[in-house]
């Protein structure tokens, strides 16, 4: 291996035609360091085929750099450990979060991790109503979800009896945060939350350093629920009306009656006009605890319609009864019975959550998003020049023939009686005869012989030389005007 000259040892695959080696990146190995063989000799040991033939390990290996598959792989050594970046929650405060409701909180890091197990995060609260807080206490919020990204959701659940006497919520340490939490790379991620000064905690109240998070909490309230579930009211999206291509991130939001919070794994399924009409399965992305979650969408290529929305009332899907539910715990009821004096709930695995496609709060009437992947052609107008009189002679002649379109890729046939129609050294252009040339955008000159590609804008001109290929000559040179156009 071309990381320092580490050395990767045989695994597995006699007997097969494919041999597995196995590779443990050392502490030696610089970080970002992307993995290759350090030489087409670096394959060493007895290997022969079935039939004795040795394996001849003298330049056995592809060429480096660019040409094996071990280098196109770009597999990269990752000795970073990721780290918290901020802690944040959305704000509540009046009405604060009520006894039964749900906190979901958001630790962000510095790069995508993954969760084993079930960590938490440690929350201080206080068990009296006094001010300050006679009566310290600590609570456990639950790892929700995130898994696989750069954001993990704790939830917490008040409990009758704490507070934050009108105080914003902060975790109880630096050390709060607990559990197995690695990036993808194995490296096990440090899990120091910021200081409780700091403005990226979950509430600091410092000057200067005041937290966007202002999450009050009143346990000792004797809330009564008032049993309306959430429902959806809209679908939309943040992003501009217009056409979008492959890798354009599309933000689908979706706005409910009331704040929930997303306990599992919701996605929304779009018509994209790929995979058979089936669909495009979009993940949740951000949202809970406010009115409104977002699905980010990624165009792919084969991804085309004239006018994204959802495959159907059901394309909102549910991990579970308890995915989506209001700040209280009450889960999300049918977009069809929202309207109901007492709306209940319907079975959950036979939900039509959303506005029917079409209707007047559905992604494709509130926004007019274009999805086109598929790469523009144009034609190319030209004409055939007829040139007149020999190669020694004084005085050339061009006329405009034909013209037509020219298809991308597409040459310009020779005629029988002049098979070699492009403009070369040493040619006689024959009276009469029709000259075909192929048009190239990316030259600023069109040149015989050159395919037609997508790069640049065309030349609405072009200058070609006729040189007689005779020691010293200097050749006539022709200009032929508007012989080409597109976009």
């Amino acid at each position: 291996m071309a990381t320092g000259l580490g050395t990767a040892t045989y695994t597995s695959g006699s007997g097969t035609a494919t041999l597995t080696f196995t590779y443990t990146v050392r502490a030696a190995d610089a970080n970002a360091t992307r993995l290759d063989y350090a030489s087409q000799s670096a394959l060493a040991g007895t290997i022969t085929d079935s039939a004795g033939g040795a394996y001849v390990t003298a330049n056995g290996l592809p060429q480096q750099v660019g040409y094996s598959g071990l280098y196109t792989a770009n597999v990269y050594v990752d000795k970073v450990a990721p780290t918290v970046s901020k802690v944040t929650a959305p704000s509540r405060t009046n009405p604060p979060y009520y006894r039964t409701f749900q906190v979901p909180i958001s630790v962000e890091f510095s790069e995508a991790v993954v969760v084993s197990g079930t960590p938490t995060l440690t929350l201080a609260l206080c068990a009296s109503e006094t001010t300050p807080c006679a009566d310290q206490v600590t609570q456990n919020a639950a790892y929700s979800s995130g898994s696989g990204t750069k954001v993990l959701v704790f939830s917490y659940k008040v409990i009758t009896g704490v507070t934050t006497n009108g105080a914003p919520l902060q975790y109880s340490s630096t050390g709060a945060l607990a559990g197995t939490i690695k990036d993808v790379a194995g490296n096990d991620a440090i899990l120091t939350l910021p200081s409780l000064t700091s403005s990226a905690s979950l509430g600091s109240t410092t000057a200067g350093n005041v937290s966007p998070s202002n999450v009050v909490i009143d346990g000792f309230y004797n809330y009564v629920d008032d049993g309306v579930p959430p429902s959806v009211t809209s679908v939309s999206s943040t992003l501009a009306n217009g056409a979008y291509k492959a890798g354009q991130v599309v933000p689908v939001t979706i706005t409910f009656s009331e704040e929930v919070v997303v306990g599992g794994a919701p996605t929304l399924t779009l018509d994209t006009g790929a995979n058979s009409g089936t669909g495009t399965i979009v993940p949740y992305s951000s949202g809970s605890g406010t009115k409104v979650l977002t699905f980010n969408y990624t165009v792919a290529a084969g991804d085309n319609t004239p006018d994204l929305n959802y495959v159907n009332a059901k394309a909102l899907t549910l991990s579970n009864e308890n995915t989506i539910t209001d700040l209280s715990g009450t889960r999300l009821q049918s977009f069809q019975s929202a309207g109901l004096a007492t709306p209940t709930p319907p079975s959950f695995g036979a939900n039509a959550y959303l506005p029917d496609p079409g209707a007047s709060a559905s992604l494709g009437t509130n926004k007019n998003i274009v999805i086109d992947t598929v790469a523009p052609t144009f034609a190319v107008t030209y004409s055939l020049a007829t040139f007149t009189g020999g190669i020694n002679g004084t005085s050339l002649t061009v006329g405009a023939v034909s013209s037509g379109a020219l298809a991308i890729g597409q040459v310009i046939a020779c005629p029988a009686s002049t098979p070699n129609c492009g403009i070369l050294p040493g040619t006689t252009i024959v009276s009469g005869a029709a000259l075909a040339w192929q048009v190239t955008p990316s030259q600023t000159t069109i040149q015989p012989g050159t395919p037609l590609t997508t790069t640049t804008a065309m030349s609405a001109s072009f200058t070609g030389r006729i040189d007689n290929g005779t020691a010293g000559s200097t050749g006539t040179t022709l200009t032929v005007s508007s012989v080409s156009s597109g976009t």
